[in-house]
């Protein structure tokens, strides 16, 4: 995976994405977004907005 602090373009496994939202440095941390890495390693991203929650589940079905 390559991405750059601010830029929406992301390579992930030879393959260019465009995300939402960039990476960028909150505080002295570097925030990147959820649902790029979990995709990336191979789990579902899901977003439910009634309760404002991401449930990331892995491919053994684990959340």
């Amino acid at each position: 995976m390559y991405l750059k602090i601010g830029d929406k373009n992301v390579t992930v496994g030879g393959s260019a994405q465009t995300q939402e939202v960039p990476a960028q440095i909150v505080n002295g941390h570097t925030m990147v977004p959820v649902r790029l890495i979990g995709e990336a390693l191979g789990a579902e991203v899901k977003w439910e907005p009634s309760s404002r929650t991401v449930i990331i589940t892995n491919n053994n079905g684990i959340k």
